[in-house]
Formats: structure tokens, sequence, C-alpha cells
């Protein structure tokens, strides 16, 4: 918990703010802007240690965004909260320092942060660590009060959110977790928000789990020291209503890149054969869980061989079959069939090729609809070239097939 008191000249430099805007000490206004009780109020004029959440809105409701030279900064106290139980544990880890240092940046100035993209391709794995390097840097104790980690996978209640977080808090149980994250600096994570999802379109969250979808609006719209990091399989829908915001972004996490990838089939025990393990990467898009498995596959029928698999001219599925059913199997039926489609051409095309071929059923703006919901759910891709073309990842081509 970081709490702060104002100092004799910062209580002064409040002071005249408040007069010039006619407001009393203990004004309703107050608390239409800053989310506080009135006993907190009178210890921050009596010059008492409060929650720094709460100092700071205190500060911006007049105006005052150095908040810091209105402090007695030798009263700041650090004690940085870690409810971390339910963060999985990451044991190895390879490469992505750009996306590393991207997190530490958006982090310093987001309220939301989405990272999405595919399964297995390592996004769970990024944030865990980025939580316990930016620990470990002492930059979390500096900048939060407590870092909350919680996966919605098996558990996807809000109510028994709202009651850990603000318990954790110290706030009275009932308190919203909107006004827990005004209140203090909380770094929130949640996970497997894909869990939430059952709407028609991509990122849309099922009716039973609307809350969910409003909280996030809120977070994202309201003025708050905190900063939610949302990790999904699928890019929320409600981005759209939020993203161009400067302190709301989302972050879609590609696959490794060789120089990331190429230590891992390494620490697989594979002998090194570059060109092998560069087509490789490229086959499976860099993605970490589709290579680990490809590895030990390559080490019990290949002798280890990347070169030998490839002769093979095949690409296996194999323990990504569930994955990729739980996935295809609640698509809408023309998004499957936009699917089925470019599986069967085999290449990238063209939106002009592809429209040909579904003319008859659907308007070329629902294709684009349909296409863009599939990018957002990470099962197309759309190249840039001379012209826009859409494709299959091969593992996905070959599924669908």
């Amino acid at each position: 918990m970081v709490t702060i008191r104002a100092s004799e000249q910062g209580l002064i430099q409040v002071d005249q703010v408040r007069r010039r805007r006619g407001w009393d000490k203990q004004s309703a206004i107050w608390y239409s802007m800053v989310p506080t009780s009135r006993a907190t109020l009178k210890r921050f004029w009596r010059g008492e240690a409060i929650e720094q959440g709460t100092f700071i809105a205190i500060c911006q409701a007049v105006g005052i965004t150095d908040w810091e030279a209105i402090a007695e900064s030798d009263d700041v106290v650090h004690e940085l909260l870690l409810c971390l139980d339910t963060m999985p544990d990451v044991p190895l880890f390879f490469g992505r320092t750009d996306a590393l240092a991207h997190l530490t940046n958006l982090s310093s100035q987001c309220r939301v942060i989405v990272i999405w993209g595919f399964n297995g391709i390592g996004k769970t794995s990024l944030v865990v660590e980025w939580i316990e390097s930016f620990i470990r840097s002492g930059a979390a104790e500096n900048r939060f009060e407590v870092i909350f980690w919680r996966s919605l996978q098996y558990n996807p209640s809000l109510e028994i959110l709202t009651r850990s977080l603000a318990e954790q808090c110290n706030e009275d149980p009932e308190t919203p977790i909107l006004t827990v994250l005004q209140r203090h600096s909380v770094l929130l994570i949640l996970d497997n928000w894909e869990a939430l999802l059952g709407g028609a379109s991509a990122g849309t969250v099922a009716a039973e789990f609307d809350g969910f979808s409003y909280l996030l609006q809120k977070i994202g719209l309201a003025r708050h020291n905190s900063c939610v990091i949302v990790i999904s399989c699928e890019k929320p829908s409600e981005l759209a209503l939020l993203e161009g915001k400067p302190s709301i972004q989302s972050y879609k996490l590609a696959g490794m890149e060789q120089q990331d990838a190429f230590p891992l089939l390494q620490h697989r025990g594979l002998p090194q054969e570059p060109a092998a393990w560069e087509t490789l990467i490229q086959l499976y898009r860099g993605n970490p869980l589709a290579l680990n498995m490809i590895a030990s596959l390559i080490q019990d029928v290949c002798q280890g061989s990347a070169a030998k698999f490839l002769e093979m001219k095949t690409i296996v599925v194999h323990k990504l079959d569930n994955v990729l059913a739980e996935r295809i199997r609640c698509l809408p039926t023309t998004e499957l069939k936009i699917l089925r489609i470019l599986a069967q051409i085999g290449q990238p095309t063209s939106r002009e090729s592809l429209y040909q071929r579904v003319s008859s059923e659907m308007s070329q703006s629902q294709l684009l609809e349909i296409v863009l919901s599939l990018e957002r759910r990470c099962l197309l891709e759309i190249l840039s070239a001379e012209t826009t073309l859409f494709a299959l990842a091969p593992i996905i081509q070959k599924y669908v097939n």
C-alpha cells in the first residue's frame, strides 16, 4: 500500500485553487469527482497520510496534475502487495525483448492494455515474464500499490472478482471494482478473457457475462491511476468503442522471430539445421506451443532432424486439435464457409477473387465484415503487398481441410 500526505505548502496550493472555484473543503462536489469518503477528505486537509490513488484523484479534481509537487516526499511509504497465487509458472522464456519493452512503456501510460493473439503464441508467458522482471527491477512498487492476477478460465464470476480485489485492498467487499481502481493504484491482470466470449461476432462477450463487458468499458473511460491488462485469444469487441485513446491500447502478439525461436529448438535438443529450422519456424508461424509440440515429434520419429521431417511434406496438427476444434466449432456458418474456401484455394487470395466465389450469397460489405471478424479471431491473415490478400496460416489450412 502506498500512502502520501500533503506538505504544508501543498495544502496552501490546493486551498487556493479550491477557493478560486468557490468550493468548500467538505463540498459535495469532491465526492462527485473523487470516489472517497468525507473522513478521508478531512484527513487530507489535516495533512495526514492517505492512499496514493485517492491523493492523486483529489489533486486532479482541482486541476493539479503534478501531485508529487504538493506531496510530503519523505512520507511516501511503498508496500507493494502481490496477489499472484493464480499466476502460472513460466520456467523457460526465450527472447521477446521488444515486446517486453513495449509492455513496460504501455503500463506507464495506459488504463487498459489488451494483449491478444492465437492460442499458444505466448501471451500469458509474456505477461508473466514482464511482471516478474517489473517486480525485480523495483519499478513496480513505485508505480502500483497492488498487483492482482486472475484467470477467468475456470471461474468467470464478476462477483467473486469484485469481492476478492476489494478485500485485498482493504475495502468493503461490495465496493465496485472501478471504485477500488480509483482509490488505489492497481495492476489488474485478467487472463483467459476468451472464456467470456460467445457472441455471434469476434470478441463479443456472451450474454451471461455482460457485466465484464460493461466493466471493461467503464475502466477504459473513467479517470484512475490503475492499469488493467486483458489477455485474450480474440480482440475484444469493446475496443471498437475505446481504442484510439492514448490510455487504451491493444497489442497483437505475433509469433517468435527466428532469433528467439532458435534457442527454443536448441533447448529441445534438436541438432542445428539453420535452413530447416527457418522453414519450420515459418511453417508454424513462430508459435511456441506448436514448435514445442513439433520438436517432440521430430525427436520421436525423425531422430531429431527437422530436415527429415520437412522431407515428409506434411503439417502436423497433433495436440493442437482440441484447441482448433474449440475455436472453429463455434464459428457462424458464413465465417466457416470463408475458411473452407480459403483452405481449398491454398494460397493468398485477393478480395475480388474471394468475392467471385460467394457473390450469390453475400454482399461485398458482408464479406468484409466476415474476414475482419476472422482476423480478430486470429484465424485469418491479412497480407499487405501491392494489393491486400487474405490467407490462412498453414496449420489452420491443414485443420480446416
